[in-house]
């Protein structure tokens, strides 16, 4: 039988204490990705003078833009799941 068991593994030693993710700097990410992609979708698909080379940007920056709206559901799923709680 193994020492690794369930989702925590035993400390080598090597690691920090108290090491934190990178959900902050993901989610700047990925909001900035939601802006800028969104913004880019509109701008391609509702632009008066849009030519075929602008709608098919337009999709492929909204398709972005979805992704980067997920990428900011799990990061906030997961800030929330592992933020420290509170007892009062």
């Amino acid at each position: 039988m193994s020492s690794h068991s369930g989702p925590h593994l035993a400390r080598t030693g090597s690691e920090p204490k108290k090491a934190l993710s990178a959900y902050g700097m993901r989610l700047a990410l990925s909001l900035g990705g939601l802006v800028v992609f969104a913004a880019l979708a509109l701008w391609g698909l509702l632009a008066p003078e849009a030519t075929t080379t602008m709608t098919v940007l337009g999709i492929v920056s909204a398709v972005i833009a979805v992704i980067a709206f997920g990428d900011v559901v799990v990061v906030v799923r997961g800030m929330r799941r592992f933020a420290p709680r509170h007892r009062g």
